[in-house]
């Protein structure tokens, strides 16, 4: 049933769940992701101080901006179920989230999705596929932008409907934004497929990593057609709101865990390494006991990869 939302009072027969629900549950959510990503920056910023500048930046910048964010729902929050409590209008208005959601997600979007296009380059070294990601991405980017402004000039969510802009620019939002996430997935998975030079440890790490390409990719992908489908069937509740949360925080995440996944938890569960291994980190050898699990950076690639004394020996015999 669907519900006129310029009422200040509850119909009968729809419950308040029905509005307030999608929109509190987003607001967790968006707030439990962020926790996670601040883990995640933790982590990065213990074990990769020397890490190249441009990871860096690029890092702290999707922090800054998911923290700006975070800021803005929480004030839309506190004002819909603090200030306005029991106003069944404080539900609809629109406040910032025309500005928090659709612009700050379609920046940040953009953002991991022009990381992954560069990860492409240096996979294939051709800019083919770089460049068609990037302008998926900056087209998917544009009707982010064109879809808030529109939004920021209707004071409740009741006025969106009547604009055809709205869904327009909805559609090249998030279905460009699912468009690039799977084709930058299947580029990364492909030709990290054909880097496998055969070692053992090359040859697990890349598997794990094109195993996270693929989850991390559709994940984002995914959320961004069920926000795109929630927004489409059901133009009349704030069913989408869950899903337009959680978006922009899925890209940060997932940027992140792809940047992390370089970490080799020494003395972990399912390490290889047993006390007086000798451990190549940041340039430096040395040997480590193991009385407890030690979190070290492993560069593969272009960079050193962490090798047990065992397989610097193999490597040694297995070479022309």
């Amino acid at each position: 049933m669907s519900v006129p939302f310029h009422l200040t009072q509850l119909p009968s027969g729809v419950e308040i769940a029905q509005l307030s629900g999608p929109v509190l549950l987003g607001y967790l959510l968006n707030w439990c992701l962020f926790g996670t990503l601040s883990l995640q920056l933790y982590l990065y910023y213990q074990a990769f101080p020397q890490d190249v500048l441009w990871n860096r930046c690029l890092v702290y910048t999707v922090y800054a901006i998911e923290f700006v964010q975070t800021m803005l729902m929480t004030n839309d929050a506190f004002s819909t179920f603090a200030y306005g409590f029991g106003d069944l209008s404080a539900l609809t208005s629109l406040r910032l989230e025309w500005f928090a959601l659709p612009i700050l997600t379609g920046l940040v979007a953009f953002i991991v999705q022009s990381f992954y296009a560069y990860r492409v380059y240096i996979l294939s070294e051709s800019w083919k596929a770089p460049l068609f990601i990037i302008l998926i991405a900056l087209v998917s980017s544009a009707g982010a932008f064109v879809h808030g402004g529109v939004t920021g000039h209707e004071d409740r969510t009741s006025d969106l409907w009547s604009s055809g802009e709205i869904y327009a620019s909805a559609a090249v939002w998030l279905f460009g934004s699912a468009l690039s996430d799977l084709v930058s997935a299947t580029c990364l998975t492909y030709y990290l497929y054909k880097s496998d030079i055969g070692f053992r440890s090359t040859s697990v790490w890349l598997h794990n990593l094109m195993c996270l390409t693929i989850e991390t990719g559709s994940l984002t992908a995914l959320m961004a057609l069920v926000h795109l489908t929630l927004f489409f069937a059901f133009p009349s509740e704030p069913y989408f709101f869950t899903a337009a949360a959680i978006q922009p925080k899925l890209y940060a995440n997932t940027i992140l865990a792809v940047l992390n996944s370089r970490l080799k938890i020494v003395g972990g569960r399912g390490s290889t390494f047993t006390a007086g291994t000798e451990v190549i980190t940041n340039g430096q050898s040395g040997s480590r006991g193991l009385g407890r699990s030690s979190i070290l950076p492993t560069h593969m690639g272009r960079e050193r990869e962490v090798f047990s004394a065992q397989e610097l020996n193999d490597l040694v015999k297995r070479a022309p």
